[in-house]
């Protein structure tokens, strides 16, 4: 079963709330919220992100519109076996990350996967299909032959000049990670920590993940990492741009 990573949690009945969200905040779960729920669980000292500040557009209408927005809905109201919705997402998820999809492998798996994929890889301009022997066993697969990997992380509004701060949560995540190695019995000689950080700039609507060196950071170290991200992101979507308008053109 895939990890929960992200949960937009509205409620009108705050009964509970708290130790739900709590329980779920302990195994690295982040939150998306409104209104009234929102401050509830950002006054019980768990870190929560606004809906607007998700979406990028404000609430309406004394708050009866707040996540009525394609960003929360086209994930429930996809169609899976819908290639041209299946195509839409994947667009949108590779614009938003600075790349070509066309420059990929479409790689077909579960149940259903590979009697979508030519159709999905059609609609995405992609030339080459990775079908799998027994495709709607591959996660099951890959479960058990994976390198075990956990991720931990913290919900934190910092800013560059931060940097003791952030090391500290570093700090904290890596002592988490350490422990859940050992629990693991994984051999120090094959352990591996990556240390990374969602950035953007100041009223900007999405991030983009920047890999840090290590757990110990100067505010000129992340600058220049943040920089080399933003600059390599801005390349690779100005390159997109171009071949779709030279594309248009012939």
């Amino acid at each position: 079963m895939a990890q929960v990573k992200l949960a937009l949690v509205s409620v009108s009945d705050k009964t509970g709330l708290v130790e739900f969200v709590r329980g779920l905040h302990e195994m690295g779960v982040e939150f998306i919220s409104t209104g009234g729920t929102k401050k509830t669980i950002a006054e019980a000292g768990i870190p929560v992100t606004d809906i607007s500040e998700y979406t990028g557009f404000p609430e309406m209408m004394n708050g009866r519109v707040k996540t009525l927005h394609p960003k929360v809905h086209g994930g429930l109201l996809a169609l899976r076996d819908n290639p041209e919705h299946m195509a839409v997402a994947a667009k949108i998820h590779a614009v938003e990350n600075g790349r070509d999809i066309r420059r990929y492998t479409l790689l077909a798996f579960g149940g259903a996967g590979a009697l979508h994929a030519s159709a999905v890889a059609r609609q995405l301009g992609m030339r080459t299909v990775f079908i799998p022997t027994a495709p709607g066993l591959l996660c099951s697969m890959g479960a058990l032959l994976a390198v075990p990997t956990m991720e931990y992380t913290r919900t934190k509004v910092l800013a560059v000049s931060e940097v003791a701060e952030i090391g500290k949560t570093f700090v904290d995540l890596q002592a988490q990670a350490v422990g859940w190695l050992a629990h693991e019995k994984v051999p120090k000689e094959a352990r591996q920590l990556r240390y990374s950080v969602d950035m953007r700039y100041v009223g900007q609507n999405h991030e983009l993940t920047v890999i840090l060196p290590a757990v110990k950071i100067t505010a000129k170290g992340l600058a220049q990492a943040a920089k080399f991200t933003w600059e390599r992101s801005a390349r690779e979507t100005l390159r997109i741009y171009e071949e779709t308008v030279a594309r248009a053109r012939r």
